[in-house]
């Protein structure tokens, strides 16, 4: 990924090189880091997010069986047992 994103500063600051004004050189600049960074968020993964996606997988797993689960508790009455054990 830092790769790409790489390509693209070189490729992009090679096309601003004909571009004389600094104003629109800082501007551009700035976009194409907001942008990037906006980008790498969009790619945060949180541990809650992983663990509701486990327990839905879990979920769907035993639908329409005849077996019931052991049903997987909300992530924030986990992080508490978790917390409780840890102490």
């Amino acid at each position: 990924m830092a790769f790409f994103i790489l390509a693209i500063w070189v490729k992009f600051s090679e096309t601003l090189q004909g571009v004389h004004t600094m104003r629109f050189r800082m501007t551009a600049s700035f976009l194409l880091l907001a942008g990037v960074a906006l980008l790498q968020a969009c790619a945060y993964i949180s541990n809650a997010s992983v663990y509701e996606g486990i327990r839905g997988a879990d979920k769907t797993k035993t639908t329409g069986t005849t077996q019931t689960p052991a049903a997987l508790p909300s992530y924030d009455r986990y992080e508490k047992e978790r917390d409780a054990l840890k102490k």
